[in-house]
Parts: structure tokens; sequence; C-alpha cells
């Protein structure tokens, strides 16, 4: 079985890119929820998933379509606490059967398409998620570079093993996208490798100042970009990492240190001249999206006026100027957008209902591994204030309301807990303007935002104190 062990933030479909319609549909016997749950993977900004939830009738059949650009697009399907994943081309037409008792082991396609879903099929079976190359790799970076590299390159050789072994019969030029695909997955490893393995010299999440032996790894990392694979999860990872792992191993040679600014807009520049224009449009997009949440309104405005100066008739545009304006209505001493807060045993409340205390906001999910880790800092930062008048609100993405309920009792995620039932499609979610998560907000004691800017997540816990503690002055 292969259990939902971590978050993947997908993309929602525009008119830019989608052409053709895919049909999926079919029958789940001995279900274990009343929906299945599909995500297509399509790159458009914001980054965030395209989640169509699909009722299963008495008998535990289903139908749904969506569109899908063209080349392939990696679909995740979720049912209950099971997923299974596949890539899919313009005009696939398919038809899944799966006893949900034996979720990989029945998962079976036929149809139009039915060889590249049945592929992955046999891929889930027998790589599950925790032996992916992405899960594996981050774990191998407590190894000296030498050592890292090498077990690295045995594990994109296992997948390279495994599309010799079913790859016969799939489109001529799906194994080349595969492969890109390992690639891209290796390199995003590569370049976590610096932060990585300090965190696990110094057994510390709050990791400053990394020294330069470290990034020895990211002179193998090589500038490899082709708008065709824009749509890839791997390739978006990939092009979001690659010229801040340059930036970051410039730094440490310069022995600048972290507190130290360095031009914010380096790696929108250096997108514009090096990255072909799709995915330049895309990752500038995204990045300036990103920046609305972590940078002062003028720097951003000025980020967008330069990104519509390349790109004056980009799709992005409409969403990018909605997102500034939201920045606006949550800056500092902007009043905190009022939410429905459910505890687990019912009881009911508002956002606005703790004003007189300072509040801290955190979006996370049992299935978002970076929220995971940030859950014995938190404890930390609870334990600080807790005779003090300081409220910790959670608002968990998770699917399930048992999920949910059992991952607070598991995480010992103490505070006022609530749960959003809809994903990132919640009410509340979108008022907030969250796109990925963890997510943090800070309000004051009189109901207002303030760290707008500039939150530090409990794993930073000596600023996030300060902040909090200057709150209450």
């Amino acid at each position: 079985m292969k259990q939902i062990m971590f978050s993947l933030l997908l993309f929602c479909c525009g008119n830019a890119y989608c052409t053709d319609n895919v049909k999926i549909h079919g029958k789940i016997i001995n279900r274990i929820a009343d929906s299945i749950i599909v995500s297509p993977s399509i790159a458009t900004v914001p980054y965030q998933p395209n989640n169509h939830s699909v009722a299963l009738d008495p008998d535990g059949n289903f139908t749904l379509a969506f569109e899908a650009p063209e080349g392939f697009t990696y679909v995740t399907i979720i049912h209950g606490n099971q997923e299974t994943e596949l890539f899919v081309q313009p005009g696939a037409d398919l038809t899944l059967t799966l006893d949900a008792k034996n979720f990989d082991s029945t998962l079976h396609y036929e149809g139009n398409g039915k060889e590249l879903a049945n592929f992955m099929a046999q891929h889930v079976l027998e790589v599950p998620t925790m032996q992916r190359l992405e899960i594996q790799g981050q774990q191998l970076t407590g190894k000296e570079p030498a050592e890292f590299e090498a077990a690295l390159k045995k594990l994109q050789d296992k997948e390279m093993d495994f599309l010799q072994k079913y790859g016969a019969n799939l489109p001529a030029d799906f194994s080349d996208y595969f492969k890109a695909e390992q690639r891209y997955n290796v390199y995003s490893v590569m370049a976590k490798y610096p932060h990585f393995h300090e965190m696990m010299k110094q057994k510390s999440m709050n990791v400053k100042n990394i020294p330069k032996e470290n990034y020895v790894v990211i002179n193998d990392i090589p500038e490899e970009f082709n708008d065709a694979y824009l749509n890839m999860p791997a390739y978006h990872a990939y092009i979001t990492n690659v010229f801040s792992s340059q930036i970051a191993k410039a730094r440490a040679e310069l022995n600048i240190p972290a507190e130290t600014k360095w031009p914010i807009d380096t790696t929108l520049t250096m997108a514009y001249k090096r990255m072909p224009p799709k995915t330049a449009e895309y990752y500038a997009g995204t990045a300036i999206y990103r920046d609305t949440k972590y940078y002062p309104i003028e720097i951003v405005e000025q980020e967008f006026e330069v990104y519509k100066q390349h790109f004056p008739r980009s799709a992005n545009l409409e969403n990018l100027q909605k997102a500034i304006l939201f920045k606006k209505t949550v800056a500092n001493g902007k009043p905190a957008i009022d939410f429905d807060i459910v505890t687990p045993e019912g009881k009911q409340m508002k956002l606005s209902d703790l004003k007189g205390s300072v509040v801290y906001i955190d979006f996370w999910s049992s299935s978002c591994v970076p929220c995971l880790a940030e859950m014995l800092d938190s404890k930390k930062v609870r334990e600080h204030f807790k005779d003090k008048p300081v409220k910790f609100v959670y608002v968990s993405l998770d699917p399930q309301d048992s999920v949910w309920k059992k991952s607070i009792e598991h995480y010992n995620v103490e505070g006022i807990n609530t749960h959003v039932d809809k994903v990132y499609e919640s009410d509340v979610v979108k008022k907030y303007g969250v796109y990925g998560i963890p997510s943090y907000f800070l309000v004051d004691k009189k109901g207002n935002f303030e760290n707008a800017d500039d939150i530090a997540r409990p794993s930073n816990t000596e600023k996030l104190i300060g902040q909090i503690e200057k709150l209450l002055e």
C-alpha cells in the first residue's frame, strides 16, 4: 500500500495551456472513503493544486474529465489515505479498477493511454513513496560529498533499470521524458545537499551560515532548461532552486554571513537572461507571487513592472495583480481576516474572539513533511509563552477529518485546532492567500496583522519568540 507521506503542491489549469480533455472513469470496490481526488499537475501561476473531488456512487463507480496540455501530464489519484500516480496525454480515456483493501496490487487501467498508466501503477507497486529517489536522496545528505553523489547515482540507476524492464510498450518520447524527470530529481536533491548536510551535522533545523565546502556538490548541477518539461513537478523543483543554489554558493565562497542581505531580484535577472521564454515566464511569475508574501509591497511592485516589460501578454498578469492587491490587505496594521474555528471537540468560535491575545496562525497538514518538521520547535515556542496571552491556532488542510484528529494527537499539536475540508479551495485558505504550506501569520492583541513580510518559523525559535514578545509589550 502506498500511503500519503508528503505534500505535493500541484498546479491549477489555465486557458493558456489547456487543449484537450482527459477522461478517467472506473470502479473502486471495498472503498475506504466516499470520493477520490484527482490532481493533474499543470504549470500556471499561482502554484497551487487543481483538485477534482469526485463522489463515488453506491457501487463505487465514478467518472470525470479534465483539461491537459500537450505532452505528458503528471496526475495523482487519492482515495482515503492511499495514493497512486500516473502520466496522461491529451485524449486519454482510461478505465480504472481497484480493490481499496489491496490498493497497489489490484490497480489496473484499460483504454486509450493504458500503457503509460499501468507503467506508473507498476512503479508505485515496486518503488513506494519512501523509496523514491527524491526521498531517499535527501536521506543520503548526511554523507560526505563524493559518497553522497555515488549513492545518489545508484538511486538514479535503479530508476533506469525499472524503465528498461517495463518501458518496452511506452510512447517513444516518454522514455526521454522519464529519464529527464529522474535527472531533475537528482539535481533538486543535490541543490538541497549543502543545507541538509549541515542540518544533519549540527542536528538542528535552524542552520544559518553553511561552510563553503558543502557547496562542492553544486558544481555538478548544470543549467539544463527545457520548456517542454514545464508541467513536470521535478523540473519545477529544479528551476526553483538552481539559481538560488548558485547564489548561496557564491555567498559562502565570499564569506558573506546569512544576516547580510543579497539583492533579492538577482534570480529574476538571471532567469530573464538565461532561461528559455516559457520557463522564465513561469519561474519569474511564481517567484513574484511568492515574494508578495515575504517582501515589502514596494519591492514586489517593482518586480512586477519588470515582469510586464518582459511578458506584456502573459496569462499570469491578472493573478499577479490580484496577489499584489491581496498583499495590501495583510500588511502590518491591517485587521486580520476573520474566520470560523471549529475545534475537534466541536467548540465554535471566531478568530476575532481571540482579541486581547497575540495569535500565531499555522496552516499545516499531516502529509506535509516541512510542516511536521516544525512541530517540535512549535512546542518549544508554546511552552515559552504558556503563562502569557498568546494563542496558537493550527489550521489543518488534511482532506479527511479522521486523519486530522489522529494527527493532532500523534504529533502533539496543542493549541486551538481547526480543520478545512476543501484543502486549497477552502474559504479561509483562499482569504489568507495560502498557496503552500506551512504558512504562518501573526496577529497582535488588537487583532491586526504584524510582521507580515518577515514572520519567523518555529524552527527559527529565537527570532519568533522575539517577534511575539515585542507584541506583548
